[in-house]
């Protein structure tokens, strides 16, 4: 018996004798392997491209919505996979929190589906949304990068971690909306602007929530002169707050 077939038995005894459950609803699941359960895993619903605002993926019977048409924007445009309701939320969550950085894949492959759905050109270079050195310091990793770096993995790209954060910076989930989105491009610089002049860019991020982020990172790789700058998340907010 092969090696690794010998491993995936060993884990399926240990299963059965110690169930693995839902990470979301707790309930027990079948088999080894999985992550979610078949009801939750239903209620991952992938977000329409064509009912959304290209620039700040909100809802929007028009390409471009009111709003975003009247602002200047880095980005050429911007989609997520998912609301942040439900398993989503808490798949990103036990990513982010929970320290399950095995996650980054199941999230990347789901990526991949909606830049198809997108019908985007091939990125140059895949880069993701960084992470204070503090943040990452108490984490162990960037949860953004490893989506990205799973994503670059299986659209055969490379990904360039030349984005970072000022090291005074720290994680704004639990700051207020308007602190967050407060956020300027003066919070991040940028390594080896060359690797992406003239280029396609893809910005990863795992949470779009008020879209400060995801604007300041365009607005810094601006600066090095792609060709064009798309930006794709795990989820967004499901409610408008700041569009981009």
């Amino acid at each position: 018996m092969p090696f690794v077939e010998k491993i995936k038995k060993s884990l399926s005894a240990i299963h059965f004798l110690y169930p693995q459950s839902c990470i979301h609803c707790q309930e027990e699941l079948e088999g080894a392997f999985r992550y979610l359960c078949d009801f939750c895993l239903s209620e991952l619903r992938v977000l329409d491209p064509k009912l959304k605002c290209q620039y700040c993926f909100q809802d929007s019977p028009q390409n471009i919505c009111p709003s975003c048409r009247k602002k200047r924007i880095s980005l050429k445009a911007c989609a997520a996979v998912w609301d942040y309701l439900g398993p989503a939320s808490t798949l990103i969550q036990k990513l982010k929190n929970g320290a399950q950085p095995k996650l980054a894949k199941l999230l990347a492959a789901y990526l991949v589906s909606q830049w198809h759905a997108l019908g985007w050109p091939l990125p140059d270079a895949i880069i993701p949304v960084p992470q204070s050195p503090f943040s990452q310091f108490l984490k162990g990793y960037n949860p953004s990068a490893l989506i990205a770096e799973e994503f670059s993995k299986m659209m055969g790209k490379t990904c360039l971690q030349i984005l970072r954060r000022k090291g005074g910076d720290f994680s704004q989930s639990k700051l207020p909306l308007e602190i967050r989105a407060s956020l300027t491009n003066e919070n991040f610089w940028m390594k080896h602007p060359e690797k992406i002049f003239d280029k396609t860019v893809l910005l990863i991020d795992d949470y779009f929530q008020t879209g400060a982020t995801l604007k300041c990172c365009a607005e810094t790789l601006s600066e090095a002169f792609p060709k064009s700058i798309y930006a794709l998340t795990v989820c967004i907010n499901n409610i408008p707050i700041q569009k981009i």
